[in-house]
């Protein structure tokens, strides 16, 4: 008797250290998911854009330590309707960093000025670094319709325009982000399988395990996906007309409109770039003073 109540006792030790060590993982699984969403930067929208209408106010909010006096003076010469001084305002604040709010501002204060080239140069950066920013698409697509251009990419099949669709859905940070997240929730569910004797946590840790390993090999996918094209893919905006000549150096009939958005292939010799439409039905020579940089 005496030699079963120390076996009892010490399996009463044992589960308690286990579910110790459990309670430990959790706590450790939370504090690592609100680690990693308080790190992932996350830009609303300053306002909402549902006409057809730029948003006149501009956007508050400040991520990063510049002075708050440079941001509100050109906030306030926005609002002022002076337009040039919040452009040079905007540029100035943009040498010490990119933000996002900024481009879209300096984007807002181009249309203004009617300048819709150099917006749409400016709303694209904003969503380079944004893909969601809904305001900064609104106002692209409004610029493209009244300049008249379009992107229409090349016609591809529906799951992988989807895929595209998908990994273009949000920034490389913000899909690294999740790829920790559910780096963390596969490594706690595989520690609890291996640790607990309790058949439901046990179950319930084998029916969600495949989804974390699914969601974290997408997310990482994603994140490499997005980094490559963050560095590798060079895009460029049209700021004024410009003729598209082949390898001769003769004009195509192809004229590209200003506004419109490239692809950058290649560097030539004489001031002259490749350049692609986003279809990728044009191709060709064109005077690198004419585009300006994504």
């Amino acid at each position: 008797n005496c030699f079963t109540s120390q076996q009892h006792h010490y399996k009463r030790m044992k589960h308690n250290k286990i579910n110790k060590s459990l309670f430990t993982l959790l706590t450790w699984f939370l504090l690592q998911a609100a680690g990693t969403f308080a790190f992932a930067e996350s830009i609303e929208p300053a306002n909402g854009s549902n006409g057809e209408q730029i948003p006149t106010t501009t956007a508050n909010k400040q991520a990063n330590e510049r002075p708050n006096a440079n941001k509100q003076a050109a906030d306030s010469a926005y609002m002022e309707k002076a337009y040039d001084k919040a452009i040079a305002g905007y540029e100035q604040l943009l040498k010490a960093g990119v933000d996002v709010d900024v481009l879209y501002n300096l984007g807002n204060a181009y249309y203004r000025k009617n300048n819709l080239p150099r917006a749409i140069l400016n709303y694209e950066k904003a969503l380079k670094y944004e893909p969601r920013h809904k305001d900064a698409r609104h106002n692209l697509e409004i610029c493209r319709s009244k300049l008249g251009v379009s992107e229409n990419p090349p016609s591809e099949m529906f799951f992988i325009t989807w895929f595209n669709d998908l990994t273009a859905y949000f920034s490389v940070d913000q899909w690294g982000t999740m790829a920790m997240l559910f780096f963390s929730l596969t490594t706690f569910l595989i520690v609890l399988r291996r640790m607990t004797r309790q058949r439901l946590p046990k179950k319930i840790a084998s029916v969600i395990m495949p989804f974390a390993i699914a969601a974290f090999a997408l997310a990482a996918t994603n994140a490499s996906l997005q980094y490559h094209r963050f560095h590798n893919d060079t895009y460029a905006v049209a700021l004024q007309d410009s003729t598209i000549e082949d390898e001769n150096g003769k004009a195509k009939k192809n004229i590209l409109r200003a506004g419109t958005t490239v692809r950058l292939l290649k560097n030539g010799s004489e001031g002259k770039i490749m350049v692609q439409t986003s279809d990728k039905t044009c191709e060709g020579w064109a005077n690198s003073g004419h585009f300006m940089p994504v």
